[in-house]
């Protein structure tokens, strides 16, 4: 599976990129291949979703969030979370799964990448590992 696109973000385009090894067949092969590619994966309970300014192309937006299980790597309780909105397709972003997440009170399993030059803030994104609801709940229901 491979996903291609441009999005404008800033007056420039960037391209999305999620290519997966052609021996995964399987979706749960996929997920498995991007749990294992992460540094960070945790399952989180967003508290407040916000974006700073839409009007400049496609959006970045910010979460604040309650680390409730460290899935990989090390965390603190609070971390704050950022992708981009918009078409998730195309941006690679998760911006409608945070909302989700916040909105109806779901929690979020995410790969999370550090955010450079920033303390306790992280990126999240679509050629990551993510889920809605807690860790492999999917599976297990």
């Amino acid at each position: 599976m491979l996903v291609v696109a441009a999005a404008a973000s800033a007056g420039r385009a960037q391209a999305c990129d999620c290519p997966f090894p052609l021996r995964l067949k399987t979706d749960e092969e996929r997920r498995a291949y991007r749990l294992d590619q992460a540094e960070i994966v945790a399952t989180l309970r967003v508290d407040r979703v916000e974006i700073p300014d839409a009007r400049r192309g496609e959006p970045e937006v910010f979460g604040d969030a309650m680390v409730v299980k460290t899935i990989k790597g090390k965390l603190d309780r609070k971390i704050r979370i950022q992708t981009s909105g918009g078409n998730e397709g195309g941006n690679c972003g998760l911006g409608t799964s945070l909302f989700q997440a916040a909105s109806q009170r779901r929690l979020l399993t995410v790969a999370l990448t550090k955010a450079p030059q920033t303390r306790n803030t992280f990126w999240i994104g679509s050629c990551g590992y993510f889920e809605l609801d807690e860790f492999y709940s999917a599976a297990d229901k």
